[in-house]
């Protein structure tokens, strides 16, 4: 079971300043512990999703008034986890927690008329890593009318979160005896994942025609993938630095309106993926035996969608999907092509 609050307030300026203040909880409940009985009066604890989490998060952010040729915001936040597992986190006592921290500024500068630049920059603190700031830079060009090239740049950060870090499974039964461990971290202080992304755009329309072309080249590269791996008694490992790989491709999206109460949109995305992964480690925990990542994404991707708008407040859409053979990764397993 899950609930989640929130309390947000707001101040807006005539000059476009403005504040706010957010405060949300977020608590969550999965319990599928059981008791696997091996003799009268002996039993093994099991359960994979045996865990309560709470979350409380604190966020405050300000929008400065803007000028004729920029705009700023800034912000601050705060959070606080605890997790709670009698199955997953008995080195800890069952429970868990770690306050993170962060602080945010976006600006957006028009050194031209036709010319907009963005900077973003998230900076994270947290209590079981360290500290890491993820950039982004873009860039809008209109060049000509209706025509306009776009361009960014950006790196992120995944820190893995606290229950992650500190996982910690062992296999008692009732009577005290070990038996092994099902999962176990590496952790606290493990290396986030790093994502690379490069991205250019281009956008042109033609009004008269109610028609636009949107097309994409983008590569994205993954660094530090997160692991979790087999050592020779069957563990989960739980660790950092499991892989890389790189996603290359083309995404194009057509738009047309025949007329102000249809749409007909269309899209067709192009990836290649080249890397690899761990699957295993020995008993000193050096890692062996890799598996590819080329087929773990769709070559291909199609979608053709039609809807119409019908008064008074009617619509209705049709729309036809194409997925080329892929791979899920973890129970998975491959997929073939499906429309």
């Amino acid at each position: 079971s899950d609930s989640y609050d929130a309390l947000t307030w707001r101040r807006r300026e005539p000059n476009g300043a403005g504040l706010r203040l957010a405060l949300t909880y977020l608590s969550s409940t999965q319990d599928d512990s059981y008791q696997a009985l091996l003799a009268p009066g002996l039993y093994l604890p099991l359960g994979y999703q045996d865990t309560e989490a709470d979350r409380i998060d604190l966020e405050f952010e300000q929008r400065l008034a803007a000028a004729e040729d920029w705009r700023f915001l800034w912000g601050l936040g705060a959070r606080y986890d605890r997790i709670r597992s009698d199955l997953f986190l008995v080195r800890h006592g069952g429970e868990v927690s770690a306050w993170t921290g962060r602080a945010v500024v976006s600006a957006e500068w028009r050194p031209l008329e036709r010319l907009v630049a963005n900077l973003n920059a998230l900076t994270e603190f947290h209590e079981v890593a360290d500290t890491y700031t993820s950039p982004r830079l873009g860039l809008n060009w209109r060049f000509a009318e209706h025509q306009a090239l776009r361009a960014s740049v950006s790196r992120n950060y995944r820190v893995f979160s606290v229950g992650e870090q500190l996982a910690d499974y062992p296999l008692n039964l009732s009577d005290g005896t070990y038996l092994g461990h099902l999962v176990r971290s590496t952790g606290p202080g493990l290396d986030p994942e790093r994502l690379d992304s490069v991205e250019l755009g281009y956008l042109v329309e033609w009004p008269a025609r109610r028609l636009s072309l949107d097309l994409t080249l983008f590569q994205e590269e993954m660094r530090d993938e997160w692991a979790e791996l087999e050592d020779p008694l069957g563990t989960a490992i739980y660790s950092d630095e499991g892989g890389r790989w790189t996603t290359r491709g083309l995404e194009a999206q057509l738009q047309f309106k025949p007329d102000r109460e249809t749409l007909l949109f269309g899209s067709y995305a192009y990836a290649q993926t080249d890397g690899w992964e761990y699957t295993r480690t020995d008993a000193d925990g050096n890692r062996h035996d890799r598996q590819a990542l080329n087929d773990t994404t769709p070559r291909h991707t199609f979608a053709l969608q039609v809807s119409r708008n019908f008064n008074p407040g009617w619509q209705t859409s049709a729309a036809v999907y194409h997925i080329s053979d892929m791979r899920w990764l973890g129970e998975g397993g491959s997929v073939d092509a499906y429309t």
